[in-house]
């Protein structure tokens, strides 16, 4: 049987539950533990890190990354971070609220929340 995914909402959180280990505090995002399986995309060069940069950055307009570079904003602000197991990815960015990107390569989906405390309003992105 194979899911359908038909609301924006309904992806965010259950990739939310398929990524974040702790459970308890708005679902895993008081501490972002990920899932074993998950590891730190650590270069800010490494394409996959510059594709969810974009993903991540394009419904919000207080960024300007054009201006100042993906690999300098990635390397300069501290409260951005990244995982994958390979097929499944997360990034988020603390500035003020927690903004939370997810995104499933099989499915080709992703979602983005612009407050990682909330279980609703997330919004789909492109993703290729």
């Amino acid at each position: 049987m194979k899911l359908k995914i038909k609301t924006a909402d309904a992806f965010g959180e259950l990739m939310r539950d398929n990524i974040f280990a702790g459970k308890q505090g708005y679902k895993g995002c008081s501490t972002f533990d990920v899932e074993e399986g998950f590891e730190p995309l650590k270069n800010p060069e490494e394409e996959l890190a510059v594709k969810l940069l974009h993903a991540l950055m394009a419904h919000d307009g207080d960024y300007e990354l054009d201006a100042l570079g993906e690999v300098e904003f990635m390397q300069d602000y501290p409260g951005i971070k990244a995982y994958s197991n390979g097929s499944q990815h997360c990034m988020y960015l603390f500035d003020g609220d927690v903004m939370l990107l997810v995104a499933d390569d099989e499915l080709k989906l992703a979602a983005v929340s612009d407050d990682a405390k909330k279980d609703h309003n997330w919004k789909w992105v492109e993703w290729k």
